[in-house]
């Protein structure tokens, strides 16, 4: 288990959510590469490993959202993948503003733990 800061495992899962497209469009990017004839053995075992690393990253990220109860993946969801606005989502998940904080300081510690598995909890 890492434990370095008191937020790093929250930091850690909440980057990974805001580059969850930038991952996706990165598989298609190096995908399209292999097609290449002409790329050098080199290059192509480099592409190979960052689509097996990406792939892995992704499928992992969704599993990592499946742990999730309702309520915090909803609050997930609608924050960092659909980018909505925090009055937005108190609306949509009839919650105050604190409670969004809560399941969402929840959810991304159980991000962490499934994907990486860091835990902000001190050793002990």
């Amino acid at each position: 288990m890492i434990s370095l800061t008191k937020n790093y495992a929250m930091k850690t899962a909440e980057k990974l959510l805001c580059d969850l497209e930038l991952y996706r469009s990165s598989l298609n990017f190096y995908r399209g590469i292999l097609e290449c004839e002409s790329l050098p053995e080199e290059k192509y075992k480099t592409a190979q490993n960052k689509i097996k690393y990406i792939e892995h990253l992704l499928s992992s990220a969704e599993n990592a959202l499946c742990l999730l109860d309702e309520t915090e993946r909803k609050v997930i969801t609608n924050i960092y993948l659909n980018k909505e606005e925090l009055y937005d989502v108190c609306e949509e998940c009839s919650l105050e503003r604190s409670s969004i904080y809560r399941y969402r300081t929840s959810a991304l510690k159980k991000i962490a733990k499934a994907v990486y598995g860091i835990d902000d909890s001190p050793a002990v």
